[in-house]
């Protein structure tokens, strides 16, 4: 777990069920922690299920789901985590970099997660870039081989593995662009959104599914793979999705590093969801649409892809918050 949720669940043990903003306040008397991380971790924890939100109480109560003698131990074994300040250095990598071609131990564990990925991973680093090109030629949409062409241009640096799942990270020394391969999207998915309505949503989902454009590895900066993702509703109890407007059935579709998200509308349009529009003001809209289709959106990424990473053009792309 991080630090932070470690932090929320100390507060929430020994506090009780407490509202967002009271949880965010009890915390940062405890430790000094950013506020978009602490936020961030509290949608990870509701996400999978450490912690629920009762929709009975208004504002949203934050609930621990462990009986009496479970908060107890738990207390017992946090109270002996340290938890330090936060500073300016640079975290530990806990990230392996293997180089190609990888030993053929790291190819068979690999084929556990992809056998697209085991497949190339034991060649050379440009015999893997030709059979991606090969791959990734996207014919009937150009604004994917556009993206697929902004990323292979890039030198391939490793297969990084961050201690559960393996990537192709490009460009590792100037702004990591990390692949996780080939990506089925569930059946019940087609249920629950037209993916095939949006032209080169469902490919995207396929080839690009799990993709990072940053330092750090997914829990943040990442697209989502189609059997992570869900839909907007106003009755889901994991997440405060705020006043959804007219936003609602829209398929989740990139998490930022700060809390904020893009998600795509049933009619195709990309949007942006605020987490703090969401989580402190019931009287705005949490989402607002991005003034691009999503064709003109995955051209915008290719582009910023293409560029250095302090380039100006960043900062004003909705992936960079």
């Amino acid at each position: 777990m991080t630090d932070a949720q470690i932090l929320i669940l100390k507060v929430l043990l020994q506090s009780g069920p407490m509202t967002p903003q009271g949880l965010e306040e009890a915390a940062q008397e405890q430790l000094a922690i950013d506020q978009a991380a602490l936020k961030f971790a509290l949608v990870e924890m509701l996400d999978e299920g450490v912690i629920r939100a009762d929709e009975t109480k208004d504002p949203i109560q934050l609930e621990t789901t462990f009986d009496e003698p479970t908060k107890s131990a738990m207390l017992l074994a946090l109270s002996n985590v340290k938890l330090p300040l936060q500073d300016d250095t640079e975290p530990q990598s806990s990230i392996v970099e293997y180089q190609f071609p990888v030993p053929p131990d790291i190819a068979v564990r690999v084929a556990e997660q992809s056998q697209f990925l085991a497949d190339l991973v034991s060649l050379p680093s440009t015999e893997i870039i030709s059979r991606l090109r090969v791959r990734y030629r996207f014919t009937n949409f150009p604004f994917l081989a556009r993206l697929a062409n902004a990323i292979l241009n890039q030198p391939l640096s490793c297969l990084s593995f961050d201690g559960e799942r393996f990537w192709l990270t490009f460009n590792h020394s100037i702004h990591p662009v990390h692949l996780r391969g080939v990506s089925p999207i569930p059946l019940a998915l087609y249920d629950r959104f037209q993916i095939q309505s949006v032209p080169g949503l469902e490919e995207f989902l396929q080839y690009f599914g799990g993709m990072s454009n940053g330092w750090k590895l997914p829990s943040c900066n990442y697209f989502l793979t189609a059997s992570d993702t869900v839909c907007v509703s106003p009755d889901d109890p994991r997440r405060d999705w705020g006043n959804i407007g007219e936003w609602e059935g829209s398929l989740l579709f990139y998490q930022g590093g700060t809390g904020d998200e893009i998600v795509i509308h049933p009619d195709g349009r990309p949007g942006a969801w605020f987490h703090d529009v969401a989580w402190e003001s019931l009287d705005e809209f949490a989402f607002q649409p991005i003034e691009m289709s999503f064709p003109q959106l995955i051209e915008h990424l290719a582009a910023c892809i293409e560029l250095p990473a302090n380039n100006p053009m960043w900062k004003e792309s909705p992936f960079y918050y």
